[in-house]
């Protein structure tokens, strides 16, 4: 038996009537059927549920601070043991040192880190938790707190509040302020 949609040769529905198969204004089609319809968009809510990253202590950042700190020191050893007037120390010391801020610059650029950051299972991210990028971790939080530390008289003050900064409810200290950075605890999956 078929139907009158079924049949070419069937008159057109009247003006304002409802075709068949179709369904009346105003009723959702899975309503009338009582199927779901596989092709429509999804209904539900879609919510993040991302969690808002540790910050890390007092303790991890000053451990990263001084595991950075004796690394670059260690590069002014080939100027201790070859002299520091003799240009093979000069320019041992030199190539140590510009390969540690290159290496540094390639962690930073990955993941936030540098060296004692990453041995210390912290990084640098955003306030709002996002990536810090590299251009805002080495100019906006590095080289100008390095230039500002090298102004004379004012670098030590300076790097004396910036360091006190860190007691504060946030832990972020002005380098951290002016670049809008935060430094978080690393999860143990993604080491």
């Amino acid at each position: 038996m078929s139907t009158p949609s079924d049949n070419p040769f069937a008159a057109p529905p009247k003006l304002g009537a409802t075709p068949a198969g179709a369904t009346p204004a105003g009723v959702k089609p899975a309503a009338v059927a009582g199927a779901i319809n596989p092709y429509a968009a999804p209904r539900a809510a879609v919510v993040d549920h991302e969690e808002e990253a540790e910050l890390a202590d007092r303790f991890q950042r000053l451990r990263a601070a001084i595991i950075d700190g004796m690394i670059y020191i260690v590069a002014a050893l080939p100027m201790a043991v070859f002299g520091a007037d003799k240009p093979l120390g000069m320019v041992l010391s030199a190539a140590v040192f510009l390969g540690l801020i290159a290496w540094n610059c390639v962690l930073l650029a990955r993941n936030g880190q540098t060296i004692g950051k990453k041995a210390s299972n912290v990084r640098i991210v955003r306030s709002d938790g996002s990536d810090a990028g590299f251009a805002r971790l080495f100019f906006l939080r590095m080289m100008l707190f390095w230039a500002l530390n090298a102004v004379p008289f004012i670098g030590p003050v300076f790097s004396l509040v910036n360091i006190l900064f860190i007691f504060r409810e946030d832990r972020r200290c002005i380098h951290d302020l002016l670049a809008d950075t935060k430094v978080v605890v690393v999860d143990a999956g993604a080491r």
